[in-house]
């Protein structure tokens, strides 16, 4: 009977931790890489966009590693002061998969509208950002 019990306790044990450690595996949900012809990242300063093909590429791969989700979006833009969007402009016309790139105290985030709020570190964001500078 005690090595029923001590099994059972195990398992609850077991079950509980692993419900305490569990990140959710997520992923953006992002527009076909041949599909694309320009993205664009606006800021509260304006806009800049790219058709360059490396750099959509490069973009695509930067946002495909963003899986780690850390919060529910259930609004239309995040809810911080300043963010980052970027659109994906299609060879069948505008896509609805927006995302928003910003920094606040805990860290660096991508969101996307009633997707999810992903966490990413500094390098990632720089990277993402950096796309559009050239």
């Amino acid at each position: 009977m005690k090595k029923y019990i001590f099994f059972f306790i195990t398992v609850l044990i077991l079950v509980f931790l692993s419900a305490c450690i569990q990140q959710e595996i997520n992923s953006l949900s992002l527009p076909e890489k041949n599909k694309i012809i320009k993205a664009y990242y606006i800021t509260e300063n304006g806009y800049k966009s790219t058709t360059d093909k490396e750099n959509i590429n490069n973009l695509l791969f930067e946002l495909s590693l963003v899986n780690i989700k850390s919060f529910d979006s259930l609004q239309d833009t995040p809810r911080v002061d300043e963010y980052s969007e970027i659109n994906f402009e299609l060879s069948t016309g505008t896509s609805s998969n927006k995302v928003f790139v910003y920094k606040t105290q805990e860290g660096f985030f991508v969101e996307q509208p009633y997707n999810g709020i992903f966490t990413i570190d500094e390098i990632q964001y720089q990277s993402i950002v950096a796309i559009f500078d050239d």
